[in-house]
């Protein structure tokens, strides 16, 4: 506590002023109280300052645990669990195949009836004029469903709607969709190529447009259109 010297009241250690007066305690002495008295630890509790110094709290010794002399009993042994049973697995059935249907036999692989049977297929007539055209052609323009048949001979030949033309198409097919000179057939050394002459409605080799003024090879059995005019070419073999 500190006293205040005006007025004599105890503030609180700490204090800067006092609490009655409002005086500056600052510098003023800490008043102790006469009656305090440090405690002082048992002599036993006591940290000794130096070894020796005093006999500390004998330490109680452990107490002796007791041996039996009878055998320990061996632990039981532990029970091995049996082995897990097999899961049930139904055995494979065999499913049946239905038996296949049997597959028709082609017209080719019939059996053929003896010549003395069957009656002689019949070999359509054929022109003289018609059979010297064949003769000396090199190539041959079908149209679709057999007729007409177009034989080339010439090395040149023009195609198109007009009678001016080697191959003239508007007498035989009535289509007015071939261009007056549609395309023309030349023959080479390396080959027959076909050529579009700048049609309004185009020439075909197997679906696929040709360009203008530029000579594709064709081949036999090649399905050629003029137009709305289809073709098939036929190459006369060698020998």
């Amino acid at each position: 506590m500190i006293r205040c010297p005006r007025c004599d009241y105890e503030s609180l250690t700490g204090s800067m002023f006092c609490e009655k007066c409002g005086y500056n305690l600052t510098g003023v002495k800490i008043r102790l109280n006469p009656d305090y008295q440090p405690r002082q630890a048992p002599r036993s509790e006591r940290v000794p300052d130096f070894p020796g110094s005093f006999s500390a709290r004998p330490t109680p010794a452990p107490r002796p645990v007791p041996i039996s002399s009878a055998p320990v009993p061996a632990p039981p042994p532990r029970p091995v669990p049996a082995p897990p049973t097999p899961a049930y697995t139904p055995a494979p059935v065999a499913t049946p195949v239905p038996a296949a249907a049997p597959s028709p036999v082609p017209a080719y692989a019939q059996p053929v009836s003896s010549p003395s049977s069957a009656p002689a297929p019949s070999v359509p007539a054929i022109s003289p004029e018609e059979a010297a055209l064949r003769a000396g052609a090199y190539c041959a323009l079908e149209a679709r469903g057999g007729k007409p048949v177009f034989y080339i001979s010439l090395e040149n030949v023009t195609i198109g709607r007009t009678a001016d033309n080697d191959v003239a198409l508007e007498a035989v097919t009535g289509s007015r969709s071939v261009s007056r000179r549609h395309a023309r057939i030349v023959r080479q050394n390396a080959g027959v190529f076909i050529e579009d002459l700048g049609s309004s409605n185009g020439t075909y080799v197997n679906g696929t447009r040709l360009l203008p003024e530029v000579q594709t090879q064709i081949y036999d059995n090649d399905e050629l259109r003029f137009g709305a005019s289809h073709f098939v070419f036929h190459l006369r073999r060698k020998g």
